[in-house]
């Protein structure tokens, strides 16, 4: 500990650095905004506090730099420890850790081994990094590196006091989208959580290797180790890409690398907000639900995995299950998402977001899942993409939209849509049956159908004249005769019902009467005897 002058340059600072190394690395400056300009300075030890002075020319001395103290003291004692803590101790106190003040309680640019990086609750204080303004100048530089906030604590860096690179919250083990402060031989991360206080210790596996983390000027985080041969050796970076830039999506949409270019892509079930700009790779406007929430009109939740969670997040007061966490979200008709995860270290904690989802990005290896609240309609659309991946691995449909079963052979595809048709409806809801049996087996469809179809419960009835009809009992003309007339039939009975639940009872009533006269019908009029006429996935479209 003493004066230095960073790189010869003509400015002093009080500060402390390590002994053996050189070129000197200062860990800590007292003065860091207010350099000495000459030789005239002297440190004061007073009852009150550290006190820098300068002395002019005139003789005068000039208070340059202090840390006052609250209580007034009497027979201090300043103390460098090993672990490069500068103390203020009251003379010949047996207490070991009974300091005053301490420089760890003011840390700079270096998280030193023993240091805590977080906050005092019961002071609202905050302990952080700030770099250097060069690597010559100690002066406040424009990054700070904090823990923040300590309800779901997160790692931030800002620039300016603007946010530019954020990681987590905490899950237990590492900061969500942040693999690289994971404990491992190197260090350890002791995190501590109570009603005083929330920080992060840093602790090293060999105390033999001088280590640090270091905010650069750069605005980035390194763990460097000495060695004697190569100087200071960078073991873990942390630097923000281009995904890790602040809400660079938007909301509702997450960052990802494709072919190792970055890209922003609305997350399921949302679409841009401004799809011109978003063609034009302006994304900062972000994504927009497909379907607008009801609020306690269906609503349920969906499942992303592999996310660096939003920001925003808060951490539910009560001690909940998974399930009484979803429960506790799904009453609120503010909270659009939720998950679980130990952030303080006492078993999983219910977090929830009451804000619009932003700052997402690609996280499969160091991610989490989140249960975004969805609308009823969204819900349905999904439903229909698990039942046709159902069907496709159980066998009864293939890939390319070609019946694969000797079920379908044997009752027809006119009684096989029936089938699917009641199933979808008593299991997952009217609109998922008229898809199934509209659009048969593209999936593509299915999304079409359903956007059309869940606000009125039911597919417009023009839809209808795109129905396809595959059975290996019929003639192609006949069957688009027939189907047209169901068609025909359907719209009669709709239009002359006024109500939305008649006419959904109205519309299914059409259809699977409609159908079963079809094919018994058919099989009565053609018979087995001529089924063979025809290939078998004959198909015919209305026009």
């Amino acid at each position: 500990m003493g004066f230095f002058n960073p790189w010869k340059t003509n400015q002093r600072y009080i500060g402390i650095w390590y002994k053996e190394i050189r070129p000197l690395t200062a860990v800590w400056v007292g003065n860091r905004n207010n350099p000495l300009a000459d030789f005239s300075g002297h440190l004061k030890l007073a009852h009150n506090g550290i006190m820098l002075y300068n002395k002019n020319a005139n003789a005068t001395t000039t208070l340059v730099w202090s840390f006052p103290i609250s209580l007034s003291v009497k027979n201090p004692t300043l103390q460098l420890l090993d672990s490069g803590n500068l103390v203020l101790r009251l003379d010949h106190d047996p207490n070991p850790n009974g300091f005053i003040w301490e420089s760890f309680d003011h840390p700079l640019d270096t998280w030193l081994p023993g240091m805590k990086l977080g906050w005092n609750v019961t002071e609202h204080s905050n302990k952080y990094l700030t770099s250097w303004r060069t690597h010559m100048d100690p002066g406040t530089g424009e990054f700070r590196i904090s823990i923040d906030p300590p309800e779901a604590p997160q790692l931030v860096i800002y620039r300016r006091n603007l946010l530019k690179y954020r990681w987590g919250p905490w899950n237990g083990d590492r900061f969500s989208g942040c693999n690289d402060l994971t404990n491992n031989s190197l260090f350890n991360l002791v995190y501590e959580s109570n009603d005083e206080e929330v920080y992060y210790l840093l602790e090293v596996g060999d105390n033999s290797t001088i280590s640090r983390f270091w905010a650069t000027p750069w605005g980035s985080m390194a763990y460097q180790t000495w060695k004697n041969d190569k100087g200071w050796s960078t073991e873990v970076k942390i630097q923000g890409d281009f995904c890790d830039l602040y809400g660079i999506c938007g909301p509702y949409a997450k960052c990802n690398h494709v072919d190792d270019v970055p890209k922003c892509q609305c997350l399921e079930g949302f679409v841009p907000r401004s799809p011109v700009n978003w063609s034009k790779f302006e994304w900062s406007e972000g994504c927009e639900r497909r379907w607008e929430l009801s609020y306690g009109n269906g609503d349920g939740f969906v499942r992303y995995k592999g996310l660096k969670l939003p920001d925003y997040s808060r951490v539910s007061k009560k001690v909940l299950s998974m399930e009484g966490c979803r429960n506790e979200c799904l009453r609120d008709s503010a909270c659009i998402a939720y998950t679980h995860v130990n952030v303080h270290g006492n078993g999983d904690e219910c977090l929830v977001w009451f804000d619009s989802l932003i700052d997402i990005r690609d996280s499969s290896n160091h991610g989490n899942e989140i249960y975004i609240r969805m609308a009823r309609d969204e819900l349905g659309e999904r439903r229909a993409e698990d039942i046709w991946a159902l069907l496709v691995q159980l066998g009864f449909v293939s890939e390319v939209g070609v019946a694969a079963t000797v079920f379908e052979f044997m009752i027809g595809s006119i009684m096989f849509e029936v089938f699917m048709m009641l199933i979808g409806w008593l299991l997952f809801g009217e609109s998922m049956a008229v898809a199934l049996i509209t659009c048969k087996y593209s999936v593509g469809c299915l999304k079409d159908s359903m956007k059309h179809s869940i606000s009125v419960y039911f597919i417009l009835i023009e839809q209808f004249k795109d129905v396809v009809v595959v059975n290996p009992f019929f003639r192609g003309d006949v069957a688009e005769i027939l189907a047209y007339h169901v068609w025909m039939s359907a719209s009669e009975v709709i239009a002359r019902e006024e109500d939305r639940e008649h006419k959904k009872v109205a519309f299914f009533v059409v259809v699977a009467v409609a159908a079963l006269l079809l094919a018994f019908g058919m099989i009565a009029w053609y018979g087995p005897s001529r089924s063979s006429e025809n290939s078998r996935g004959g198909t015919s479209l209305l026009s």
